[in-house]
């Protein structure tokens, strides 16, 4: 009964020093990388030998028994891709016992662990190799380990292998072999557990990352939904203005028609048929904008819209819109100015009609919204990564971004207009949304952005070369701003 006592406190001291470890991992070392927690491992498996040894029970002859070498079984099932770390702890256990003197006794106690060292990574790698079941790799492990413990110690321990068969190992073999089936199986269950709970937490993991994007997806929906709904009202309340729209210019084409085939050149002076032929090509010119409206309109809902690539000198774009917005401006007392910030390529890839559309869109847009003094266009190069919004900029080596700024008029967006001005507030915004859909289709995108009554229209292009065609055809996946 002397071997028993010093077991029970072997065993007790190994479970209660390997759950408080397990409890430091859970707080503090789970998230260390995989290597490290291995090395911790084998460095806390030798640990636990040494401090088996504390509680050995000695003989007279100074010959020690005890549990040093459980910790070693433990760690051959911790560890199967490892023999090379089950050699090197068995070793390490096996150098605690020189610490007791440096005598034959702890030279075959270092022997024995060194060689169960180099079972268990056998064990290891012939274990893995089979695939058995993890208690019946477990019992395997603890049979042969206990077995060639008693052979290594009948073979070049001390005390002569008939006396130590004899009075040594009926008494120690099972006492050993039952504690390190507990210990061994205490660690198997709670290495279970903690399998078990970090799965759960991995998981929970990915619900809440499912949860948190569906939740984005489900608020980008509702947005879209919502840009939908009002470009539906826009569209709506547009066709419902439609009619009147067209009255006004037809209404007028007609009357001076009539007026000039009831009137001889000599009843008109220059000056009255300069002004007439000015109503004519006012009438004409927005005819042709509703007309355009229309089309684009119906492009958009019906997704017909084909992007036809080409050079576009850009430095035409100012003069251009000069020419189409100048009266607009003067009827709303506003100065037009065009600069470019920085030098801009000469030639650039992209649908030249589309462009044009939407920054005469954006000017006429700003010019009816402008309240007084200037609207400026500008022009300007930006590099990749200056954009903001765009998850795509990179796709594109070269980008301009297109800039109509003025400062607004308050009074437009107030309730409570005139049916007149309401009109004018419902096409700005249509026509905005139309370019906005428009831009996405050129890889670009149209975005707005307002300070203290100061607006800026910004329209990031990108330059659709023949190179980057082929790479990200155009409109793949651009935003809409």
């Amino acid at each position: 009964m002397g071997y028993v006592k010093p077991f029970l406190i072997n065993i007790s001291m190994l479970l209660s020093v390997s759950f408080l470890a397990l409890l430091v991992y859970k707080q503090f070392l789970r998230r260390l990388p995989h290597f490290v927690l291995r090395i911790a491992a084998v460095l806390f498996a030798i640990a636990l030998g040494w401090l088996s040894m504390k509680f050995a029970f000695t003989l007279p002859s100074g010959s020690m028994f005890d549990l040093r070498f459980v910790p070693l079984i433990v760690l051959a099932f911790l560890l199967p891709e490892a023999p090379l770390l089950l050699l090197l702890a068995g070793i390490g256990i096996g150098i605690g016992r020189l610490f007791y003197g440096l005598d034959t006794r702890a030279w075959s106690g270092f022997l024995n662990l060194s060689l169960l060292g180099v079972l268990c990574a056998f064990l290891s790698v012939y274990l893995k190799k089979v695939r058995w079941p993890s208690p019946v790799n477990i019992l395997t492990v603890i049979t042969l380990v206990n077995v060639f413990n008693v052979v290594n110690i009948a073979l070049f321990g001390v005390i002569p292998a008939g006396t130590y068969l004899r009075t040594v190992v009926p008494v120690l073999f099972p006492l050993s072999f039952a504690l390190s089936v507990v210990f061994a199986f205490l660690i198997h269950l709670t290495r279970q557990d903690l399998y078990h709970e970090q799965e759960t937490n991995r998981t929970n993991a990915k619900l809440l990352q499912t949860t948190t994007e569906l939740q984005i997806i489900k608020e980008q929906l509702e947005e879209k939904a919502q840009h939908l709904f009002v470009l539906s009202q826009y569209r709506v309340e547009f066709l419902a203005n439609l009619a009147m729209e067209l009255r006004i210019p037809l209404n007028n084409i007609i009357m001076i028609a009539e007026i000039q085939r009831g009137t001889s050149e000599e009843q008109q002076s220059a000056e009255e048929r300069q002004a007439l032929f000015d109503i004519v090509f006012d009438s004409g010119k927005q005819l042709l904008e509703l007309c355009n409206g229309i089309q684009d309109l119906a492009q958009v809902e019906s997704g017909r819209i084909t992007v036809e690539c080409e050079e576009v000198n850009l430095s035409e774009f100012p003069e251009i819109l000069l020419h189409k917005n100048r009266r607009l401006a003067e009827a709303h007392e506003l100065k037009l100015t065009f600069a470019v910030i920085q030098p801009i390529p000469a030639i650039f890839y992209s649908d030249g009609m589309r462009v044009e559309r939407i920054l005469n869109n954006m000017l006429s847009s700003a010019i009816q919204i402008a309240s007084s003094g200037l609207v400026r266009f500008e022009m300007r190069r930006v590099r990749p990564g200056e954009i903001p919004y765009d998850k795509n900029q990179h796709n594109y080596k070269e980008w301009i971004a297109l800039t109509v700024s003025f400062t607004q008029s308050s009074d437009l967006w107030e309730p409570g207009l005139p049916p007149e001005h309401q009109s004018i507030r419902k096409e700005i915004r249509l026509g905005l949304s139309i370019s906005g859909e428009m831009a996405r289709l050129l890889s670009g995108y149209i975005t707005i952005e307002e300070s203290d009554g100061a607006v800026c229209f910004l329209f990031y292009l990108p330059n659709l070369s023949r190179e980057t065609i082929a790479a990200d055809p155009v409109g793949s996946d651009a935003a809409v701003g």
